[in-house]
């Protein structure tokens, strides 16, 4: 997967329960450059992912603020436009392929990220999910949780 360059939206087809479905998918940039786009849009998602990049910790302090911008603009009650706290969201913690050991330090760096970016002061429904975009690890595992999930709306 290469990185996001700009906004994409992606329409993809699902067969579900004999017919077919349309999920919209919102790809956000994350280079600091393009983020204003963030703030700019207004989105009501029936689910969101964030990503965090393991390969970099000496960035989790920025990619939580960042986040923290994001949910104070976005899942404040007296938002504009809030989104619902109860929007599932998948947390991928990226490049587990570059993490040395990492089945040993998943559970102690799950807790951490939890701590630190307090996914839950914001949503009800979110799940924390390790993935590689390079190897495709774990992206069976979002896809069978994501999807349902998005259906049942």
């Amino acid at each position: 997967m290469l990185p996001t360059l700009g906004q994409a939206l992606v329409d993809c087809k699902i067969e579900h329960e004999g017919s077919e479905k349309i999920i919209k998918f919102l790809d956000m940039p994350g280079q600091l450059k393009l983020r204003y786009t963030w703030m700019k849009t207004i989105i009501k998602p029936n689910g969101l992912i964030y990503m965090i990049d393991l390969s970099a910790p000496e960035r989790f302090e920025e990619a939580r603020d960042e986040f923290f911008k994001f949910a104070e603009k976005h899942f404040d009650e007296n938002a504009q436009d809030p989104i619902p706290q109860d929007t599932y969201m998948q947390v991928f913690l990226n490049k587990i392929d570059l993490v040395d050991d990492f089945k040993t330090k998943l559970p102690n760096l799950k807790k951490d990220i939890l701590k630190m970016f307090k996914f839950d002061k914001y949503w009800k429904n979110f799940e924390i999910i390790p993935i590689s975009t390079k190897t495709g690890e774990g992206i069976d595992v979002s896809i069978k949780k994501f999807i349902p999930k998005l259906l049942s709306l």
